[in-house]
């Protein structure tokens, strides 16, 4: 299976091609490193967006709101093969919603 398309059969016996895979993965990582260094650096103060733009500013500034923003460096866990092989790495950027949910934890608490 390729990772860059989808081949659909509809009711009716229509066939298309998605230019996408529509999955999900669970995949079982271990953190081996994250940046900012210190873990108090990992919650930064963004401009708070609201839908009412008159009332996103006190005395001229925009309102800040806390957010979580930091990387991790993430390696598999699979058993390797011999002493000399690597395991492959991947650094992932984790913001917002996705940082709350991992951390169980919002940023303002």
């Amino acid at each position: 299976m390729s990772g860059e398309s989808h081949i659909n059969t509809i009711p009716g016996g229509i066939t298309y091609q998605l230019p996408f895979q529509n999955v999900c993965y669970r995949p079982e990582v271990r953190v081996v490193d994250f940046f900012p260094p210190k873990l108090e650096d990992f919650a930064v103060q963004v401009p708070m967006e609201t839908i009412l733009a008159g009332n996103d500013r006190v005395n001229g500034t925009p309102r800040m709101e806390w957010e979580w923003r930091f990387c991790l460096l993430v390696e598999g866990t699979e058993p390797l093969m011999s002493k000399n092989e690597v395991r492959a790495q991947m650094k992932l950027f984790v913001t917002g919603a996705e940082a709350v949910h991992l951390l169980s934890l919002d940023p303002t608490k």
